[in-house]
């Protein structure tokens, strides 16, 4: 219903709960996808419920074995408030970020945590949609 009606909003809360569904089941192409139409079009109509995405793509790169671009990214997408329900940070802050802020060691994490709370929106987005990009 959201394509059909061409909601940009509904669209972007429809790619999130898509990337999240594939993130939790696994399959993390499909959630880089969904991630990044969200972002897309969150930076397009500035729109803010893109921390999901970032969040989502911080997710993914914990399993990539990149702990420094998934601490920024998801300290981006802490910056402005929770990024999703309760239920959902839980289960990501159990399946993805704590492992992987204990393998990267909790200062390291918690330093690029708070340079991605440092970054405006429209760095979060360039940054999580630019896999090779350097933070500014």
């Amino acid at each position: 219903l959201a394509r059909e009606l061409g909601d940009p909003l509904q669209l972007a809360v429809l790619w999130g709960n898509q990337g999240l569904e594939a993130l939790f089941t696994g399959d993390l192409d499909r959630a880089r996808t969904a991630f990044a139409e969200q972002l897309g079009l969150c930076r397009k109509h500035v729109f803010w419920v893109g921390t999901e995405g970032l969040t989502g793509l911080a997710a993914i790169a914990t399993r990539q074995g990149d702990p420094e671009r998934a601490a920024r990214l998801l300290g981006a997408a802490s910056a402005p408030g929770s990024c999703t329900d309760a239920d959902v940070s839980a289960e990501l802050e159990e399946r993805f970020f704590a492992p992987a802020r204990a393998r990267h060691g909790t200062p390291h994490w918690n330093g690029a945590q708070a340079a991605g709370a440092e970054m405006s929106f429209e760095q979060a987005t360039a940054f999580a949609l630019n896999p090779g990009r350097t933070p500014n």
